[in-house]
């Protein structure tokens, strides 16, 4: 290329929308973890697009298994209402040894995890919320916005079982909504 011009790098388009169905889901998940080995830093992939991320689909978790790598950042974009892109951006050698040094600590206190289809599903819409400074609504609305079977009780208990996880922090101020904070990205719902 001649004109000494810089050419940004648009994301690969590799999205899971139905990945139970589609027949190369194996594929998605596995050009995925490919991506993670050969992508230079600054690379960026689309991973999923859709109104929450699915933590159970194999293309989120390969690429959730890059970011608890280190290897790459999570990046989420609204692209209209209810829909949203997620992508992840190749890290530079420096930022993954920090990164992975960190993430070695994190959670090791309790050694609790959290594999629940429903947990997940709050855990979406709880990033959803903090990633846009949005106010925490009633556990109601929560169970609601993550369409949680068992009302109220359930988005409770759930966010109990997150604190736990230590994958959210939750502050109940005096007056006004609860504030979630989100570990990993250290974001906060609006007070």
């Amino acid at each position: 290329m001649s004109g000494g011009g810089s050419v940004a790098k648009a994301p690969i388009a590799i999205t899971s929308t139905d990945l139970a169905t589609h027949p190369l889901a194996k594929a998605s998940a596995e050009m995925i973890r490919l991506w993670g080995d050969t992508a230079q830093p600054g690379d960026e992939i689309v991973y999923h697009e859709g109104a929450f991320l699915v933590k159970q689909l194999p293309t989120v978790r390969a690429a959730d298994a890059l970011i608890a790598a280190g290897e790459a950042l999570p990046i989420q974009q609204k692209l209209g209402p209810s829909l949203f892109q997620y992508r992840l951006q190749k890290r530079r050698n420096a930022e993954r040894v920090l990164s992975a040094a960190k993430a070695g600590n994190r959670g090791a206190a309790t050694g609790f995890t959290v594999d629940d289809e429903e947990v997940e599903q709050l855990m979406a819409v709880l990033r959803r919320l903090a990633n846009f400074s949005k106010r925490c609504p009633p556990y109601r609305e929560l169970a609601e916005l993550a369409q949680l079977r068992g009302g109220p009780e359930a988005a409770r208990y759930r966010m109990k079982l997150l604190v736990k996880a230590e994958r959210i922090r939750v502050h109940t101020p005096d007056e006004g909504p609860l504030v979630v904070t989100i570990v990993s990205s250290g974001r906060s719902t609006a007070k």
